[in-house]
């Protein structure tokens, strides 16, 4: 049987439709997502200890008068004072560094100003806490009743070491946890997928500190103790 030219093209044009038509739907199933691997995600604290090596103290004078002039004077006197001791014991001017300088009036019950005050604060970094208390004892014997401390924290001046202590702790403590968890679901823990430091612990205060000369009989005691560094990891493991 003979086909007619019309019959033959459109023969043609189905067959090449059809082949269209499959390749299409090859790539569709190549392009298609696979199912997604199990995992599982697992947060956990490290603690590090040690024994603090440095001691930060703002200190600074604080006085009274009738006037702004006069208080603002005493005050610079008596901050530059004790600004020199700290170069003469040899404490470098990065361990330094003024915080805060304040002049404003002071009012009666009625309201009206019956004097003014000022401050001027000081932030100090004492690296050798065998001599830290009698560095205090001499800031505060300059300033006399003017004389304030205003928080004392221990700390270290490199960290990194116990933090990285700590970091390998909480690791290891992440693992144990994912490790719990896989097993509850009937399954195995994989490889590390992400690994995350969330975060870490700074230095804790030191609260027990004075405020003037009068209570400054002998050299302050300086007891360090030990503190922890914690540090805080996320950690996703694949599934198997």
């Amino acid at each position: 049987m003979k086909l007619r030219r019309h019959q033959l093209r459109t023969i043609a044009a189905v067959l090449a439709l059809g082949a269209l038509a499959g390749c299409g739907t090859a790539a569709s199933a190549e392009s298609s997502p696979s199912t997604p691997s199990r995992s599982v995600a697992a947060s956990a604290t490290g603690t590090a200890t040690g024994v603090p090596d440095q001691l930060v103290a703002n200190v600074g004078i604080s006085n009274r008068g009738p006037s702004a002039a006069d208080v603002l004077s005493e005050n610079n006197a008596k901050t530059q004072a004790l600004l020199d001791d700290l170069k003469k014991a040899g404490i470098d001017d990065e361990d330094v560094a003024t915080t805060s300088v304040d002049l404003s009036p002071s009012y009666d019950d009625d309201g009206n100003i019956d004097g003014y005050q000022a401050t001027n604060m000081v932030r100090v970094t004492l690296r050798d806490l065998k001599t830290a208390g009698q560095r205090l004892d001499s800031l505060v014997r300059i300033g006399g009743n003017n004389a304030r401390i205003q928080g004392i924290s221990l700390g270290f001046d490199d960290p990194d070491e116990l933090l990285t202590k700590a970091r390998i702790d909480a690791v290891k403590r992440a693992r144990a946890q994912a490790e719990e968890m896989a097993k509850a679901a009937g399954a195995e823990l994989g490889a590390v997928r992400t690994i995350s430091d969330v975060a870490s612990s700074p230095v804790v205060p030191y609260t027990d500190a004075y405020a003037a000369a009068d209570a400054a009989g002998s050299s302050v005691p300086i007891a360090p103790g030990s503190q922890d560094l914690t540090v805080q990891v996320k950690v996703v493991y694949a599934l198997r």
